[in-house]
Parts: structure tokens; C-alpha cells; sequence
């Protein structure tokens, strides 16, 4: 994973930032079907910055994006309302992109039922299924309570960039996951695999952000027009 040096290097960047649905702004009714879309109809819930790599390069590392969370957060908790979204969505129309919540680690499961366990095991066995392949994770999440990049195959490129919820992604995370998301087209013009992207329920912060990335085509905007 390289940074970008400025906006000039990404498609788009630095537009003006709108709430997303759970918050006031123009957007919310354009977030909610986007939301609706990736996570195959369920409702939507009302609810970075030094850049650092670890190894480099797509298929070699882990990156991480943004400041660390200084709380102590929930233990092996199930986060609120995370039983109440599907595990993962379709493919978006005409795009790389996917949305998933959080998968959780093993030591969460005494907390739910077999039926309601999502893994990062779960995750690549419900991506088969549907014939899909991650080519990239993006991970909005603000804490890494929820398992470890050691949990996915070393294979796969893993880039965490820390997105505060319940309030708008600021420029600069902004900023960060366009120049993600560019370097990853122009690095994968030759297969198919898919941008995976989950915060908690990979709907408000996740919705947000890939709508902010795909704001320059001319059909997709950030306006409730």
C-alpha cells in the first residue's frame, strides 16, 4: 500500500463532505438505499491521522490508516445491533465493491448462537459461494477488538484506516480511502477481485465512503436530488 502525495494523484478528492443518513445533511435517503443495496435489503441502523504500513505492497503487509482508539472498549461483547444485519451483501452494480459487518473472532462465540456466528472464516466461505473473490479489506472500525489481520489469509491485503462512528468521515479519511481504493483499481486492471469493506454493521461509515469514492461518476452523486 503506497500513500498518495496529493489530491492531484486520486480520482475526485477533497469533495465537501455530507452527513451520512443517521446524521443531518443531504444525503441520508441516497446513504439508505446505497446501505440497503450492499447488505440485501435490511434496514439501516442510525448509526485517521498518520499513515503507516507495515510491510508494503498489496499482497505482502498489513497497512494502517489514522490514530488508535484510546478507550477500553467491550471485551468479547457482540456489538449493539450487530445480530440484526445480514452477514454479508452482493456485489455492488458496476463496481469492486462489497460490504460486510465486522466478522468477529472465535472468543465471541459463546455469545451467539450457531446461526448467528460470523468469522473471518464465515466471511471467505459466504464470498465463495457467491463467486467472488477479495482482492482487498478495508476495515473502518475505531478499535481492533473484533479479531486480529492475522485472523484473514496472509494473501489478502488488509488496510485499516480508523473511522470514528456516529459522526461524518472527516477529508482526510476521505482522502485516504479514495487513494486505497485508486491504487487498488489501477494495480488490479487485469483480474476481478473485489474491495471489501466493513465498519461494525458495513452500513453508515461503509455506505458513506464508498459513496464519497464513487461521487465522480457522472450518474452517482452525494445529493438527495
Amino acid at each position: 500500500v503506497r500513500s498518495c502525495k496529493g489530491p492531484g494523484n486520486c480520482v475526485g478528492c477533497c469533495l465537501g463532505a455530507s452527513a451520512p443518513g443517521s446524521c443531518s445533511g443531504t444525503v441520508g435517503a441516497g446513504l439508505a438505499a446505497l446501505a440497503l443495496l450492499l447488505l440485501g435489503g435490511r434496514h439501516l441502523g442510525a448509526y485517521m491521522s498518520q499513515w503507516h504500513h507495515a510491510r508494503g505492497g498489496w499482497g505482502q503487509g498489513r497497512a494502517y490508516s489514522g490514530r488508535r482508539s484510546t478507550k477500553k472498549r467491550g471485551g468479547n461483547h457482540v456489538p449493539e445491533r450487530w445480530k440484526d444485519y445480514l452477514p454479508v451483501g452482493q456485489r455492488m452494480p458496476g463496481t469492486r465493491f462489497i460490504a460486510f459487518k465486522v466478522p468477529l473472532k472465535k472468543s465471541f462465540e459463546k455469545h451467539l448462537a450457531p446461526e448467528e456466528r460470523f468469522s473471518p472464516l464465515d466471511l471467505f466461505n459466504k464470498l465463495q459461494k457467491q463467486n467472488e473473490e477479495l482482492g482487498l479489506i478495508i476495515d473502518l472500525t475505531y478499535t481492533h477488538r473484533y479479531y486480529k489481520p492475522e485472523d484473514l489469509p496472509e494473501t489478502i491485503p488488509y488496510l485499516k484506516i480508523y473511522t470514528t462512528g456516529h459522526q461524518v468521515p472527516d477529508d482526510d479519511t476521505i482522502f485516504k480511502f479514495k487513494c486505497a481504493v485508486n491504487e487498488f483499481l489501477k494495480e488490479n486492471k487485469d483480474n476481478d477481485k473485489l474491495i471489501g469493506v466493513h465498519c461494525t454493521h458495513g452500513l453508515n461509515r461503509t455506505g458513506y465512503l464508498i459513496c464519497r469514492s464513487l461521487a465522480p461518476h457522472p450518474k452517482i452523486t452525494t445529493s438527495n436530488k
